[in-house]
């Protein structure tokens, strides 16, 4: 048995997010149907973050096992013929069977996409959250320097959210706007999309694991901050209040990327 590691870009508009759902389409079922034809295999097919619905991906690690003799690079190849255009295979190694993708992952990172703009864009409206141009950036670099580091996040997590802890450590937080552009430190060979338009505002965050909705509602309050309806320091009483109903509100699926999974 042999056990292959992908790495995975998507735009996840159209799909319900990674995992399998009961009524809608996942980007996990197309790729192990794709898996399944080349390998002729009904192998399960783990992905390393449960991406929501319409949220994107650039570095998304998925494994299945083979019994097939079938190259790296064939996969790379078989797998992108059958894959519809908006999910695409951009890496593929061997791993042993000890590799999981959720389990061994050490820090990942996610962005997040602000459009500062009065007009909502026809090119970037599944691709970036549009909000008021009125955006204070240093407000919001301010705000949330208090994230970094070991906390409970309990109050940026999903509602309905059952896991055991809500501690996370966040090792960085950086924001990017006009002012100051910078390119993530991606894997080569992924696309990188934010060099298309010089006035977008990008939010990075790294941390050895993530809550549901965790990177969405921190944003969402910065958000709020950066339009003056929050102060700076209310992050910190946010963070110690551990009660969701204290945060902003939770931004759109649309401009979140999973960007990278060390392990």
């Amino acid at each position: 048995m042999r056990f292959i590691k992908l790495t995975l870009e998507y735009d996840g508009t159209n799909y319900a997010g990674w995992q399998t759902q009961t009524n809608a389409l996942a980007i996990q079922d197309v790729v192990a149907e794709a898996v399944a034809k080349m390998t002729e295999e009904n192998e399960v097919v783990r992905g390393a973050s449960r991406t929501d619905a319409g949220v994107h991906a650039l570095g998304q690690v998925a494994t299945f096992a083979t019994t097939r003799d079938i190259s790296c690079h064939g996969f790379l190849k078989g797998l992108n013929s059958s894959l519809p255009a908006d999910i695409r295979v951009v890496g593929c190694e061997e791993v042993s069977k000890d590799f999981h993708p959720i389990r061994n992952a050490k820090q990942k990172t996610y962005a997040y996409l602000l459009l500062p703009s009065n007009i909502e864009s026809a090119l970037w409206q599944n691709r970036a959250w549009c909000v008021n141009p009125a955006l204070d950036i240093p407000a919001m670099k301010d705000a949330s320097r208090c994230l970094i580091g070991e906390h409970d996040f309990k109050s940026f997590k999903g509602a309905v959210s059952t896991i055991k802890t809500t501690v996370r450590t966040i090792y960085d937080v950086s924001l990017r706007g006009p002012e100051g552009r910078s390119n993530l430190s991606v894997k080569p060979g992924l696309l990188h999309p934010f060099g298309v338009r010089n006035d977008i505002v990008c939010v990075t965050i790294t941390a050895n694991g993530f809550l549901k909705y965790m990177v969405r509602n921190i944003v969402g309050t910065l958000v709020e901050i950066g339009l003056g309806r929050m102060l700076p320091e209310e992050m910190k009483k946010i963070l110690e209040a551990k009660d969701r109903t204290k945060a902003g509100r939770m931004a759109p699926a649309c401009g979140l990327y999973l960007m990278e999974v060390k392990y």
